[in-house]
């Protein structure tokens, strides 16, 4: 099953307790080798599931045994390949997303790109976004996905937060699963540099030493 989410939405919390709720894998994969989409440049930057899907991917995510969580981009090509499968699309509005990187820049939740740093207003951060790109890929993700025709269920991050039980009993019947309970609570996870930090530093006991200097990098880049 797939959840599409655009950035800053709470879609980790949601794949996991999708996930939770009815004991099945649930997971954001990061696929090598993927090709940058074009209309998106500035967005890619930021994350790394920014990207044209392979037809083999496109079937990994029909699979009703595990829940992937990407940020697809909606191209002619991904629309094309997820057309008639199943998928949840989560979606917040542009200028909110902005917003929610700037605050999560000034609590240190994440890095930002070079352009923004010295920014310290929400209103510059926003301006610098427009200059650059950033707004535009957001928008443009947000307005063809809410559109697209395809077999689809949007939902909103204002509802996901304020109605979760309403909004995963949607999600659930989309999916002809079962109900959930009325006493449904989203997981409290993100995505962030903290937790993937977290994430290499384990790996760090677990992987052949002759890694290690790789995964300093990585530290160092977090």
């Amino acid at each position: 099953m797939l959840i599409i989410a655009i950035p800053k939405s709470a879609s980790t919390s949601l794949m996991k307790t999708l996930g939770d709720l009815h004991k099945i894998p649930a997971k954001q994969t990061f696929f090598p080798d993927q090709i940058k989409p074009k209309p998106y440049s500035y967005l890619w930057k930021c994350h790394s599931d920014i990207r044209e899907i392979t037809d083999e991917q496109a079937g990994l995510f029909s699979d009703r045994n595990q829940i992937f969580k990407q940020h697809v981009p909606p191209t002619d090509n991904n629309r094309k390949l997820l057309y008639d499968i199943k998928k949840v699309i989560l979606l917040r509005p542009a200028n909110e997303v902005v917003s929610a990187y700037f605050r999560g820049a000034q609590k240190r939740v994440h890095n930002v790109l070079p352009d923004f740093n010295g920014i310290t207003t929400q209103e510059e951060f926003l301006k610098k976004a427009e200059i650059n790109g950033l707004l535009d890929d957001l928008q443009h993700f947000y307005d063809t996905w809410q559109e697209d025709t395809g077999n689809k269920l949007i939902i909103s991050y204002e509802d996901l937060i304020q109605s979760p039980v309403d909004t995963i009993q949607k999600i659930e019947k989309y999916w002809e699963w079962s109900l959930s309970d009325c006493n449904v609570r989203l997981a409290k996870e993100r995505y962030s540099r903290i937790s993937s930090t977290r994430v290499v530093w384990n790996q760090f006991f677990t992987r052949p030493k002759k890694k290690l200097l790789s995964l300093i990098k990585h530290l160092i880049r977090s």
